[in-house]
């Protein structure tokens, strides 16, 4: 895809995750992007934070993402593109289950997926 096609996708996933939970008078939780962007964020959190503790730059590049660690555990292309689309799913059908629930739940969620 490119870093184009990608940072397109992702400036319209969280433009799309504002308008949706953000407006006044919704009954949304507002911390249901944490979900509905879920796993590229807890990948961004978990590596950022790896190359930190290592005291290397968070912008340095590397195989720590989870489709290299998949890859590494044995997994070809197509399986750890299954396996992250289905851990996506289930994040996504988490934030709707939890679309009414308080801020707080639903945070916690996410800081339980974010633990693995």
């Amino acid at each position: 895809m490119g870093d184009a096609g990608s940072q397109f996708l992702g400036f319209t996933a969280g433009v799309m995750v504002i308008l949706l939970t953000q407006k006044s008078g919704t009954v949304l939780s507002p911390a249901m992007p944490l979900l509905l962007l879920g796993l590229p964020l807890i990948d961004t959190f978990l590596v950022m934070g790896q190359r930190i503790a290592e005291r290397r730059s968070p912008f340095r590049p590397d195989r720590n993402h989870v489709h290299h660690k998949l890859l590494e555990l044995g997994c070809d292309h197509y399986e750890a593109v299954v396996i992250i689309y289905s851990v996506q799913a289930l994040l996504v059908t988490l934030a709707y289950v939890l679309r009414f629930d308080s801020d707080l739940l639903v945070f916690s969620c996410f800081i339980a997926a974010l633990g693995r």
